[in-house]
């Protein structure tokens, strides 16, 4: 089965360049898109962009930063459906905000794009080298405390109470009493 891998930019020119790029370098994907708004502060999250998201599980995601959802949004909205997907954000800035550094931590590869607005990469076959080597890696699985998990502590308070039951009889046993 092909793998399957998001788009995600709200200029079509750079979703156009990058899936055109992706299908004719890559023969065992399956691309789609998503369109996000431009960037704007003045509006909130537009959630339903992150719902679309939602109703496919992708493989990968490869995405602006900017936009509205933003990458990071998108990235988190990816990850909480797909832990094990692959992501490769992409931004213009040259330099990240040390406040935007823990929205990408889940992110396998951040990227800075070409400077040409119409274009994601300059050269196709960077590009490719890094979706391949994204490809190949793991993806990136934040760790959390499996003991928040309700389904665990009901598993665990018996496997203590026995435990605990053990132990008393066991120290019945050697004093004899």
């Amino acid at each position: 089965m092909p793998e399957r891998i998001l788009v995600i930019d709200y200029a079509r020119e750079r979703r156009e360049h990058l899936k055109g790029r992706l299908r004719a370098g890559l023969s065992d994907v399956e691309v789609f898109e998503l369109a996000t708004d431009p960037p704007d502060a003045a509006k909130n999250t537009n959630t339903g962009k992150l719902d679309d998201l939602k109703a496919i599980t992708y493989d990968m995601i490869i995405g602006h930063i900017g936009g509205n959802p933003s990458g990071y949004e998108c990235l988190r909205t990816f990850k909480a459906q797909n832990p094990r997907g692959k992501a490769i954000l992409y931004t213009k800035q040259d330099a990240i905000p040390l406040a935007q550094l823990e929205g990408l931590r889940l992110a396998n590869a951040v990227v800075k794009r070409a400077q040409n607005d119409s274009l994601v990469f300059a050269n196709d076959s960077e590009m490719l080298d890094i979706v391949n080597r994204v490809r190949s890696e793991a993806g990136i699985v934040h760790w959390s405390s499996p003991f928040k998990d309700k389904a665990v502590l009901l598993t665990l308070i018996p496997l203590a109470t026995a435990a605990i039951g053990l132990l008393g009889a066991l120290l019945r046993l050697l004093t004899g009493g």
